[in-house]
């Protein structure tokens, strides 16, 4: 049971910090000015609705795709830790990462009438380096419980994005803009610790595989 709390611990964390909705206010602010409260609140919906399917599908199929290529959950987890650590490195700096949003999709999410599906749910939310952190997550899965843990975290995950970004004016008044890289720093750290401990259990797991042959 303490192993299954962790994970999920672990794969909360992971997720929340890489999908980063507190970072997404200021875009999604910007993609729906002019709205009224409640078709914020429905873009919100639908951006995180959209993210939920995407990470959800990649944890279903994603480790099977990888493997048909024949690439081990060994190589996933190093490859997907060095992945992160880049994009943590750009939230130490506060420059968010291309592999999450770009200034491009940012501007033609303003000029689109439906941005909770594209740009926002993705790739802003369920972008490349979710979509890594999800694959390399499920490399740590060993049995139907741990994925049940997995696909909670998905949930959860969306859900507090649904939240946050439902009530991005009030997050950006209360934290600022000093407040928001505070935060964005914050969670960057987070993510480059994770990162490392993800190519750590990659290598971990290739010497222990080995011994075993």
């Amino acid at each position: 049971m303490k192993e299954l709390w962790e994970f999920g611990l672990v794969a909360f964390s992971t997720l929340f910090v890489i999908v980063d909705p507190v970072g997404a206010v200021p875009a999604f602010l910007a993609m729906t000015q002019g709205e009224d409260a409640s078709l914020r609140a429905r873009t919100a919906r639908t951006a995180s609705t959209t993210a939920f399917l995407v990470l959800t599908f990649f944890a279903l199929t994603g480790r099977r795709l990888f493997h048909l290529l024949g690439l081990s959950p060994e190589a996933l987890s190093i490859a997907g830790g060095v992945i992160l650590f880049g994009v943590s490195l750009s939230m130490l700096k506060v420059q968010p990462s291309r592999l999450m949003r770009t200034p491009e999709e940012i501007e033609e999410g303003v000029r689109k009438e439906e941005v909770g599906v594209i740009p926002l749910g993705v790739p802003m939310l369920g972008g490349p380096g979710a979509i890594t952190a999800v694959v390399v997550l499920m490399g740590r899965v060993r049995s139907p419980v741990h994925l049940a843990v997995l696909l909670t975290a998905i949930a959860a995950v969306s859900l507090a994005t649904y939240f946050i970004l439902r009530g991005g004016t009030f997050v950006e008044r209360a934290l600022g803009d000093t407040g928001m890289k505070v935060v964005t720093r914050l969670m960057g750290l987070l993510l480059a610790a994770l990162s490392v401990q993800f190519v750590l259990n990659g290598i971990s797991d290739y010497i222990t595989g080995i011994r075993t042959r």
